[in-house]
């Protein structure tokens, strides 16, 4: 279902074709796909293919798909076992990006979002001489406040202190100096600039007497840059869970399958029965990780409507009475009938209930 949810159709009404599944896909983007298939079906074990989907209200989703051959002992094609990670939220990141920097950029070729002007005593010591408005807005502080610091690590982030210090010597060598720092507010909140400083020498004392510099705001930049990284490491960590979870899946079934039949044949022989009854409720219970691993690689939307909670706790154990006295279990339900509706998804709430009954269950035989 939730395969059918990214390509946005429904399980009930989409029938699956190669003709339906290439309709739903981006026209520029159909001819890879259709090769991408091809080298899969030829076992080529072609590298993960990215390509757009049509949604029917005409938004795009970008997905990245991975896919493998599945043969048989005698190396003839079985069937092919794929997934794919929706990382849409990872392109637009990539998108808005790129504006960000069109705009810092254009801007940029205009005006200086800050100026400043330090002078240098004989012995060394920065003294700011001014600084543009802009300067004192981030900051929170007032020009005055600003000029009356003698201690650079009220302002310069703790960790940047060493390259405050290799941009002065850089500067006291008689050469420019560009680079990034972060500076910290009143509040102590941390804002990246990007410097451009500019030695003033005085050739007369062979010193550095004054830096004119500028500097722009690129917190929003790094901040992108931070969400980007975060979105590829958790696409990756997607790519593998899903790879690895599929790779589990299938055996799995078999093991559990053998054990049903094991338990047909064992019939009434209790002491071999308890290693088999073992055997399949250990598959069900990874199989229900798995499923859970999958859920986390391609996270769905939430559908967020009024959950009655006492309706759906009582729904829940009318649905498992019967297997729970099946173990000579009973549930007594207390509920308090004031609790409101909440705001919440009734399939994950229902599945959520589901784990913590069987939790007790098994806790039960512990």
């Amino acid at each position: 279902d939730e395969t059918y949810r990214l390509y946005g159709v429904s399980p009930d009404s989409f029938v699956l074709t190669p003709e339906s599944f290439l309709s739903l896909l981006h026209p520029d983007d159909r001819a890879a796909m259709q090769e991408w298939i091809r080298a899969c079906t030829a076992g080529e074990k072609p590298p993960d293919l990215e390509f757009r989907v049509i949604l029917p209200d005409g938004r795009e989703r970008v997905l990245i798909g991975c896919g493998d051959l599945i043969v048989d002992a005698q190396n003839q094609p079985v069937h092919m076992i794929g997934a794919v990670i929706d990382v849409t939220e990872r392109k637009q990141a990539e998108a808005a990006l790129r504006e960000s920097e069109a705009r810092y950029h254009t801007v940029s070729d205009l005006v200086s979002d800050i100026a400043y002007a330090i002078s240098v005593t004989p012995d060394g010591m920065p003294v700011w001489e001014w600084v543009t408005g802009a300067f004192t807005r981030i900051s929170g502080m007032g020009f005055d406040e600003i000029t009356a610091i003698t201690q650079w690590d009220t302002l310069i982030h703790p960790d940047d202190q060493t390259l405050l210090q290799q941009a002065f010597q850089t500067l006291n060598a008689g050469e420019a100096h560009e680079g990034e720092i972060r500076i910290l507010d009143r509040m102590r909140n941390v804002h990246w600039f990007s410097i451009h400083n500019q030695p003033v020498w005085d050739e007369t004392e062979n010193r550095l007497i004054r830096i004119i510099g500028a500097a722009r705001e690129i917190t929003d930049r790094k901040h992108m840059e931070q969400q980007m990284l975060r979105a590829e490491r958790l696409s990756a960590m997607g790519h593998i869970t899903a790879t690895l979870a599929h790779e589990i899946k299938n055996p799995l079934g078999g093991i559990k399958g053998a054990a049903q039949l094991l338990q047909m044949e064992l019939s009434g022989q209790t002491e071999l029965q308890e290693y088999t009854d073992l055997i399949i409720r250990e598959s069900e219970r990874i199989n229900r990780i798995i499923v859970e691993l999958l859920d986390l690689a391609a996270p769905r939307h939430h559908r967020l409507e009024p959950v009655n909670i006492n309706k759906l706790l009582n729904e829940m154990v009318a649905l498992h009475r019967h297997s729970a006295q099946a173990r000579h279990i009973d549930f007594k339900l207390l509920l308090d009938p004031s609790i409101p509706p909440i705001s919440g998804d009734s399939d994950l709430l229902s599945r959520l209930l589901l784990n913590l009954l069987k939790n007790a269950w098994e806790a039960s035989f512990e």
